[in-house]
Parts: structure tokens; C-alpha cells; sequence
């Protein structure tokens, strides 16, 4: 992910394989059975980072926001598909950071249509990464964070709420027009 960072804002570094490294233990966490204060700590800092990515694409313009905002929804459906395979959706600290995680979607122009045609996923990853597939490799599980975001606004109206969508809505675009 640091590496990607790095390119998208036009720094060259040595750190050019660090999303190897970097995302790959987050998965690993989620399949281990941790304690679950530590994972929650880790999640904490992994929304702590979107918010930061956040707050450096408010300050760009241009090329380089795009790009950067296309790599943070990415990292978002990510981290949406990691926390909810490892922390109890009954756990209200989940339901939080999946809030704040989804407010940061929005921003990233993710919509659940598009989310469930993997569109937007498609379409970001190739405006980040161009033709290669070789850093697809770190976000392994980005569309399924994509579904898992339109799951979370279905059961939850504060997540659909802050995602600006309508459930309604989505239900009634997929049962009208099927061809979508």
C-alpha cells in the first residue's frame, strides 16, 4: 500500500514492495483466532490509515486526488472485508468502524450499484494500477468487501445513511432493471 502511495504522489522509494508486506498481515490476523482486543487495536490503526489517505486527498487536486481517492476506496472495501470476516458484527466497535469506513466509500464515489457489479472495483483498479494485476495481489479481497459493503447498508440505515445510498433505492434499480 506504501509503495502504491508513494507512486500515486509521484515519490520513487525504496519501499517498492512494502504493500507486500504490509496488507498480507492484516488478512493473516483476521484468520487467526487473536485476542480480540489486539485485532480491534489493528483495525483501529487500518481505519486510522484510510483516515489519514483521507486527509491527504482533501489536500490534492487533480491526477494525483484521483488516484489517490481510487486506492483509498480499494483499501476501504478491503479493510470492510477483512474487519467483517474477523470481528463479531455484534461487536459495537465494528459497527463503528464500518461506519467510519463507510462514510470514507462515499467520498470515494463507491456506490452500491456499482459495488455490486464490481464496476467501480474494476474501474479503480485500473485507474491506480493500469493493465498490471501484479498489486491486485495485496487487495485480494476488494470485492468482496464491495458486496459486503452493500450488505452492511442493507442491515444497517446508519451505515446506509452515511454511505448516502438508499436501500429502498438499490432494491428497486436491481428488481426493475435485472440486465444491470
Amino acid at each position: 500500500m506504501l509503495s502504491i502511495l508513494c507512486n500515486t504522489l509521484g515519490y520513487s522509494s525504496n519501499v517498492t514492495k512494502a504493500a507486500s508486506y504490509i496488507v498480507p498481515p492484516l488478512s493473516g490476523l483476521s484468520k487467526d483466532d487473536s485476542d480480540d482486543a489486539e485485532l480491534e487495536s489493528v483495525f483501529h490503526r487500518a481505519v486510522g490509515i484510510a483516515n489519514s489517505i483521507y486527509g491527504v486527498c482533501n489536500k490534492l487536486d487533480g491526477v494525483s486526488n484521483e488516484k489517490l481517492r481510487a486506492l483509498l476506496g480499494l483499501y476501504v472495501l478491503q479493510c470492510l472485508a477483512l474487519l467483517s470476516a474477523s470481528i463479531s458484527y455484534k461487536n459495537s466497535t465494528c459497527h463503528l468502524m464500518v461506519l467510519e469506513l463507510s462514510q470514507i466509500s462515499s467520498y470515494c464515489g463507491l456506490t452500491y450499484m456499482s459495488l455490486l457489479t464490481a464496476f467501480d472495483v474494476e474501474t479503480a483498479a485500473g485507474f491506480v494500477f493500469g493493465d498490471k494485476d501484479a498489486h491486485m495481489s495485496c487487495l485480494s479481497h476488494v470485492k468482496h468487501g464491495a458486496s459486503l459493503s452493500v450488505v452492511w447498508g442493507l442491515v444497517s440505515e446508519e451505515v446506509a445513511h452515511a454511505t448516502k445510498e438508499s436501500s429502498v433505492a438499490i432494491k428497486d434499480d436491481i428488481h426493475n432493471n435485472q440486465t444491470k
